[in-house]
This record gives structure tokens, sequence and C-alpha cells, in this order.
């Protein structure tokens, strides 16, 4: 019987990945427009004078007519500043592209120093508590899939993948737990867990033989194969989700071992940071 655990698992998993897949409503459901009202795209933006270029030209190209794009510099210490300002020169940006410096924030806030975020104000992970927060109040939220008509590229190195991650962990899980003080300050702690899940079947399987662990193996190869497909990744490389696994697991594990001062772009956020 000790097989139907891990198994119940993977099912469950394979079943919100199934719903991910199959929900919308999605974005080609609507009817596509070349013109209409102004839409304002914000791109907050800090230290990032290898991908602000290509950001920026790629929104300006647009099939919508009515397009403006708004850089907020984030006080980078690199060229992005710089890179824009050229751009907005340009003969195909002009009126079109601007850029905004950005100012240092009042105490106690992290950013976004409008509307409704006061209430998230001292949260780094702000979308995931705002949401929470409209939630809590009955409030609407409208999620499309759009997928097919953006792509983005939140990483490009390994290091890179570890800081960030670790960053989103130790300020974001926490908001994924019930508002108890325990619960939460034991939330990085205990988000490393499901990994085994990941992990330690494919290892039975290989070093023991065992049964439970070759269908929960086999199950979880299936979720990964329907991720990839629905991210239009190689499939080939669902063969390497344990190490993926282990990846999640030891990021998780160092997030919560350095707690919630991280940093970011040469900036340190959570409690007491400066």
């Amino acid at each position: 019987m000790t097989w139907l655990t891990p198994v119940a698992y993977a099912l469950f998993l394979l079943l919100l990945v199934y719903r991910y897949a199959t929900r919308g409503p999605r974005l080609s459901a609507y009817q596509p427009q070349r013109d209409g009202p102004l839409v304002s795209v914000i791109v907050p933006a800090r230290n990032e004078a290898v991908n602000i270029e290509r950001c920026v030209r790629s929104i300006l190209q647009t099939e919508y007519r009515s397009i403006e794009v708004i850089v907020v510099d984030d006080r980078s210490t690199d060229a992005t500043a710089e890179i824009v300002e050229r751009l907005a020169r340009a003969p195909e940006a002009t009126g079109r592209l601007q850029l905004v410096r950005g100012a240092e924030l009042a105490e106690g806030w992290f950013g976004k120093r409008v509307g409704t975020h006061a209430a998230v104000k001292q949260h780094v992970a702000e979308d995931l508590a705002l949401a929470q927060l409209y939630v809590r109040h009955h409030l609407d939220i409208f999620l499309t899939h759009g997928d097919q008509y953006m792509a983005v590229r939140m990483y490009r190195s390994l290091p890179e993948v570890i800081e960030g991650w670790s960053k989103n962990l130790a300020l974001g899980v926490p908001l994924m737990f019930p508002p108890n003080a325990l619960m939460r300050r034991a939330a990085p702690y205990l988000m490393w867990v499901p990994a085994l899940c990941w992990i330690v079947p494919p290892l039975a399987w290989a070093v023991a033989g065992q049964a439970w662990a070759a269908v929960t193996t086999a199950i979880s190869l299936a979720i990964w194969v329907a991720v990839y497909r629905a991210e239009g990744a190689p499939v080939r490389y669902t063969l390497l989700y344990p190490l993926g696994a282990a990846m999640v697991a030891y990021i998780m594990i160092r997030s919560a071992l350095r707690g919630p001062n991280v940093e970011w772009r040469g900036r340190r956020y959570g409690l007491g940071a400066k």
C-alpha cells in the first residue's frame, strides 16, 4: 500500500495540469483589432541594458497601431536609460516611446506607489498579495491565456535562475500559506518537500525496482510531457525532470536558509533591507 500516496499525488498533479491546459478563456477566442483606444505599455526596468532594446523594439512592432511604450528606469546603474533615450530618438519611435526615471521610494514602500498598491506596499511579491486581497474583498480577477502571442525569457544563465527563484520563493511562498505567523515562518522550509515526490520515485525505481515507483514515474513523465507541449518546449527534455526537481529542492532549501533578506539587481529586499 506504500505506493498509494505518491500515485495519488501524481494523479492530482496530472489533473491540475489538464485543467491548466484546457481552461479558458483564451486570447485567440477574441476578434483581433488593429486600432482602437490608446494602450500604454509600461516596462519597469532595472539594469536591463542587455535586454531592453530587444524588448522595446518588439513592443513597438506590434500590429496594434494606437500604442505607446513607457519605460520606467528604476535607478539603473548600467546603460539602460541611455539605450531607451537613443531608441526614443528613432523616427519609428517618435511620440510612441518615453523614458520615466524612477525616484527614491517613500519609507515603508517597496514599489509601485499608485492606486490599490498602497494596501500591499510592504510586499515585494505584491502581485500575489494584491490578488489575495482582491479575493478577500470578493473582487473579480480576469485571466486569459495568450501564450501563442508572446514569449519572454526571465533568465539567461543557471546562476540567474538560482538567484531569481531564491528571491521569489523567499518573499512569495509565505503568501501562499494561511495568514498565520507560525505557518508563514515555516513555509520556506515546507515548500521543498513536494519536490521529493518528483525525486524519490525515479530513484526507488532505479535502485530497488519498486513497482509503485515505476507507476508514479510514468505518471510524472506524462505530466511533464503535457507541460512541455503546452509551453512549446522540446519534449525530450522531460526525461531530465528528476534533475529539475532536485534543482528546485536545492533552490527552496537555499531560499529557506537565507531567510527573508535577498538581493536582486544590486538591491536588497526583505525585512530590514535598505
